[in-house]
């Protein structure tokens, strides 16, 4: 699966959001600052412990995150951390009352865990952090499972929302008989402009929104669901359907074929 997505779960007590670096070197995951999540949960789901002070040149000792994998045979450690006050913030939209919505995440605006994605071990310092992708992107399907168990713990589900890259524009979802409408977005930065449609005969909604020279457009797909249909196997198959399409300028999929296995055989 090509990285720089995210998935937004939207309960009846808030959200929950899933990003994944386009450079395949790191994982966040947010929820709601009110909600308090056990220890147990995060390191049974993920394979990891709490961790303890390591060796450190400058320091004598340092607990670089809360949480941490087994040393790696190239040396280093995953580590993990958990804030209620992350130095990143992102706007990850969803679809909101057949419009395009605000869904800030990170900073001081919701609790965060996410991996450490710097690489500081060497032969002195042999537990520290070791971010190369190669060893962080074994944790995606372990994320996506973590993202799932604390959305079931905050509420009910209601929707999903994925977004990703240049998998739609305005011209080929016409062409696939969509009714394409233009919106503007108003927010403290300038206003955006953005296309809005729904799938005819499903409950998907589609918007997509204006990228730039390398990435025309991101598109941005809501589905309803219920805790039943909210599964591991329903995330694992729909990235599945989005990572092995077929050359998506000749052969462009409508929605819901995403979100019942297009390509899977």
């Amino acid at each position: 699966m090509s990285m720089g997505y995210s998935i937004v779960v939207e309960t009846t007590k808030g959200n929950v959001t899933f990003w994944t670096s386009w450079l395949e070197n790191g994982f966040n995951l947010f929820y709601p600052l009110e909600v308090k999540i056990p220890d147990e949960i995060v390191t049974e789901t993920l394979g990891i412990t709490i961790a303890k002070p390591v060796k450190n040149v400058l320091f004598g000792k340092r607990l670089w995150e809360k949480y941490y994998s087994e040393r790696l045979k190239e040396g280093g450690r995953v580590w993990i951390g958990q804030c209620d006050s992350y130095s990143y913030g992102f706007n990850l939209y969803i679809i909101k009352d057949q419009k395009l919505a605000g869904n800030y995440c990170g900073h001081d605006q919701t609790n965060t865990i996410y991996t450490a994605d710097h690489s500081f071990f060497n032969e002195d310092e042999p537990d520290a952090p070791n971010g190369n992708s190669v060893n962080i992107m074994p944790y995606e399907k372990k994320f996506i499972k973590l993202l799932i168990k604390i959305s079931k713990l905050i509420g009910d589900i209601k929707a999903i929302n994925f977004r990703c890259f240049s998998l739609y524009t305005p011209e080929n979802l016409k062409s696939l008989g969509y009714d394409v409408k233009t919106l503007t977005y108003h927010n403290l930065d300038a206003p955006k402009k953005y296309y809005y449609t729904n799938e005819n005969n499903t409950d998907i909604e589609i918007v997509l929104l204006k990228g730039n020279s390398a990435i025309p457009y991101i598109s941005i797909l809501r589905k309803p669901l219920n805790n039943d249909e909210f599964t591991f196997e329903f995330i694992n198959n729909f990235l599945y359907s989005y990572a092995n399409m077929k050359d998506l300028y000749t052969t462009i999929p409508l929605a819901s074929e995403l979100f019942e296995y297009y390509g899977k055989e």
